[in-house]
């Protein structure tokens, strides 16, 4: 995974200096600008089911997006009333048997 963060940011210096971009505007400064300490998450499950914690801390991101989205009125999508303590406890409790179940 912290070879995805590498691409990226040499990836992004080399357009800089090819376009002759700012350091404070340029296309690195644009990446810089998403995420958190200036890293790139790269999401990926091995055969075998093995996850990288980037996955948890997006799956954390997504949870946060979604109490802050359905907080007024307490409830998920779908949910009939029923309430989910917090996003991230629907999300891991879903895992199981398949995201779709997420939004019914």
């Amino acid at each position: 995974m912290k070879r995805i963060n590498q691409d990226y940011h040499e990836k992004t210096q080399s357009l800089d200096e090819h376009y002759g971009c700012e350091e404070n505007n340029g296309f690195k400064a644009r990446l810089n600008s998403f995420g958190q300490d200036y890293r790139v998450l790269g999401p990926a499950i091995s055969a075998f089911g093995e996850m990288p914690s980037d996955v948890e801390h997006i799956a954390e991101t997504i949870a946060t997006c979604f109490d802050r989205l359905f907080s007024k009125n307490g409830r998920m999508p779908g949910g009939a009333g029923r309430r989910t303590s917090t996003s991230f406890e629907a999300i891991n409790a879903s895992s199981a048997t398949g995201i779709p179940n997420l939004v019914r």
